[in-house]
C-alpha cells in the first residue's frame, strides 16, 4: 500500500513538473521595439514650425530624413553597438545626402543613442507602466524624467501603420500660456515611427502661439537594406 502511494506521489510530481515546463514562457523585455537590427532603415517626413508673432512669422519647413542601423562596433567598455547613420533630402523626389553618424546600443537594459556627443536613454527594459528613468543619466544636460505613456497600442499615419507600439514620454507641461511636449513612439520590430517636440507660448486667451517651435517626425517607409 505504501509503495503504491509513493508511486502515485511520484507520478503526480512528474505531471506537475511536466505542466510547468510546457507552460513556461520566456520573458519578453521588449527589446525589439527599439529596432536595433543591422541594415534597418526608417524614412521620416520632418515638419518644423517656427512661431514669432512679434515678427509676424509662422514658418513651416518640410524635409526628409533617413536613418540606417550601420556596422557593428565595440565601445571602450567592450559592449557591442551599432552605427546610426543619418541622411537628408529636401523633397520627396530628391536624393538623400549623408548628414552625420551617431552611435546606438542596448546595454544594462537601456536603449541608448549618442546624439551629437550626448548619450540619451530612449527606452528601458522590460517595458512596463511602472518604469521611470532619467533620459539624461549619462550626460550633463540635467535630469529629464521619462516614463511609458502607452504600451502595445496600434499606431497609424498617412503613410504607415503598425499593430503594436509604445510611447515614451520625456516631458509634458501644459497651461493656458504654455504647451510643452516631448514624446517618441516606437513600433515593435521597427524602431521609432513618430516623434513630437513642442515648446509653445501663448498670450492669455489666444488660440495660436505667439512664440515657440514645433518639430514632428513621421515614418513614411521602413525596411532592411
Amino acid at each position: 500500500m505504501k509503495k503504491n502511494l509513493f508511486l502515485l506521489l511520484l507520478l503526480a510530481v512528474g505531471i506537475i513538473s511536466s505542466c510547468k515546463k510546457n507552460n513556461y514562457q520566456p520573458v519578453d523585455y521588449g527589446y525589439n521595439y527599439y529596432g536595433l537590427e543591422k541594415g534597418r532603415f526608417i524614412e521620416y517626413e520632418i515638419r518644423y514650425m517656427d512661431h514669432d508673432s512679434l515678427l509676424n512669422k509662422h514658418d513651416t519647413s518640410v524635409f526628409y530624413l533617413k536613418t540606417v542601423i550601420g556596422s557593428e562596433y565595440t565601445d571602450n567598455e567592450g559592449r557591442k553597438g551599432f552605427e546610426y547613420l543619418r541622411y537628408r533630402k529636401d523633397s520627396l523626389s530628391g536624393k538623400y545626402v549623408f548628414l552625420n553618424k551617431w552611435v546606438t546600443l542596448i546595454a544594462d537594459r537601456k536603449a541608448q543613442l549618442v546624439e551629437e556627443n550626448q548619450r540619451k536613454v530612449k527606452l528601458v527594459f522590460p517595458i512596463g507602466k511602472e518604469q521611470e528613468w532619467d533620459a539624461n543619466m549619462y550626460n550633463n544636460l540635467g535630469e529629464q524624467t521619462a516614463h511609458y505613456e502607452g504600451i502595445n497600442v496600434p499606431y497609424a499615419n498617412s503613410f504607415f501603420s503598425t499593430d503594436s507600439s509604445v510611447t515614451a514620454e520625456f516631458y509634458k507641461y501644459k497651461t493656458l500660456i504654455d504647451d510643452r511636449l516631448e514624446q517618441e513612439v516606437y513600433a515593435k520590430g521597427i524602431g521609432m515611427v513618430y516623434k513630437v517636440s513642442k515648446n509653445l507660448y501663448y498670450q492669455f486667451g489666444w488660440t495660436s502661439p505667439y512664440k515657440g517651435t514645433e518639430l514632428y517626425y513621421s515614418a513614411i517607409a521602413t525596411g532592411i537594406e
